[in-house]
């Protein structure tokens, strides 16, 4: 009875409504006041379940020497009932693939929404850069691009051992990385390192007299992370398009102000 329960909760049937569709199962053809007696639930509410089973089309009413009585399906008759339910919904789903076009453009019409996430530690700023990996993996493409403003002494100065792991500074060979930093001792560790590997870089360099970012900035997608590194480091990531579009016009515009620093020779895979 238990499995039985279980698969109709699974059709959809509520509670009571399976009571009743057991009971009649169990007595058959059978008048509400049979099945009232049977399953404790009031005459009045039997009529009101009966209706709705019969609108799922799983029991039907006939009239007997002039008593209204209500028949369930059979078992074969549900199996054939639920073949329906699912030749419907492979119409359903067909019809949902064709109208992708109106469902999307619906969804441009909408407000943009703002999403704003905060992160501490070594450990949060790591599941940033997973985070970059993550969204190229998903939805990348060649040519894509992801922008960072940093200054590599503070960055191994607040996370120690930064300028030797490559987690944090590799995306893949279809995405182009644009870096402007600071000249310091952990510059040239920086550089040898992402020469060493397949993905395409290229940076500027901030003049030294102008002082050293005291956060790490990473754009990439409609995604901008701005992370403290003056102590423990801390930061926040936020998701919206107008601010990420601003954010690369002021890049470039500061870029092109630049002295070309230097690329590896790894073009993006077309």
């Amino acid at each position: 009875m238990k499995q039985l329960f279980s698969l109709l909760a699974r059709l959809g049937l509520e509670e009571k409504e399976i009571k009743v569709f057991l009971s009649l199962i169990k007595l058959g053809a059978a008048t509400a006041t049979q099945v009232s007696r049977d399953t404790s639930i009031t005459r009045t509410l039997i009529y009101d379940i009966m209706e709705r089973l019969k609108s799922r089309g799983i029991v039907s009413e006939s009239v007997r020497h002039g008593v209204k009585m209500f028949v369930p399906l059979d078992h074969a008759g549900l199996i054939a009932y639920i073949s329906k339910k699912r030749d419907d919904l492979l119409d359903l789903q067909q019809n949902f693939t064709h109208a992708a076009n109106e469902f999307h453009a619906l969804q441009k019409e909408r407000q943009q929404k703002t999403d704003v996430r905060f992160f501490s530690g070594p450990e949060g700023v790591r599941s940033v850069y997973e985070e970059i990996m993550g969204d190229f993996k998903k939805t990348g493409k060649a040519g894509d691009e992801v922008f960072t403003v940093f200054s590599p002494t503070k960055l191994e100065t607040s996370i120690p051992g930064w300028s030797n792991n490559t987690e944090y500074f590799s995306t893949n060979r279809n995405i182009k990385n644009y870096h402007i930093m600071c000249e310091s001792e952990h510059t040239q560790i920086y550089l040898d390192k992402i020469r060493l590997g397949s993905d395409y870089h290229e940076w500027r360099f901030w003049k030294n007299e102008l002082g050293q970012f005291p956060t790490d900035t990473l754009c990439w997608k409609n995604k901008i992370v701005y992370v403290d590194l003056e102590g423990y480091p801390s930061g926040i990531i936020i998701e919206n398009e107008s601010i990420t579009t601003s954010f690369k016009m002021w890049f470039w515009q500061i870029w092109k102000s630049l002295e070309p620093g230097g690329k590896n020779k790894r073009e993006p895979i077309n």
